[in-house]
């Protein structure tokens, strides 16, 4: 179990460490704020 927990972790720090580097290049970062915006422009439904 611990090898497996071990193994788990190691990969989240990957992912992780993968997501950071991706975020800190200026074109990403633009993009990614583009999609942000996009999504919480959108009025939202409401139901009366």
């Amino acid at each position: 179990m611990p090898l497996r927990h071990s193994a788990i972790s190691s990969a989240s720090l990957t992912i992780l460490a993968c997501i950071v580097s991706l975020m800190d290049q200026p074109t990403i970062r633009r993009e990614y704020r583009s999609i942000t915006a996009a999504a919480y422009s959108q009025p939202s439904v409401v139901q009366i």
